[in-house]
């Protein structure tokens, strides 16, 4: 089998939990995975390949991603700073 559900295997968290994990036991599935890519054993929406195509255009761009990065710092810094808490005795 190509695609193995965590739903399969551990149906009462799957339940609870959003995440998706998929096991694959076929080297040049596992290969193709590298990167941005669907998981076809899911669901997905008629414009999801289209959607990825585009993505991959856009992380092609240096530039682009330089900007992410820089957008990213920034919100970072905007954000508050947490404060440690002192544990209570």
């Amino acid at each position: 089998m190509l695609y193995q559900s965590f739903h399969d295997y551990y149906p009462e968290v799957a339940e609870k939990e959003t995440r998706c994990l998929t096991l694959h036991n076929d080297p040049e599935a596992i290969a193709g995975l590298r990167g941005p890519c669907l998981n076809l054993s899911s669901l997905q929406s008629p414009f999801a390949p289209f959607i990825l195509e585009k993505f991959h255009m856009l992380i092609a761009d240096s530039s682009y991603v330089e900007r992410l990065r820089r957008h990213y710092e920034m919100f970072k810094m905007a954000l508050p700073k947490k404060r440690k808490r002192k544990k209570r005795a």
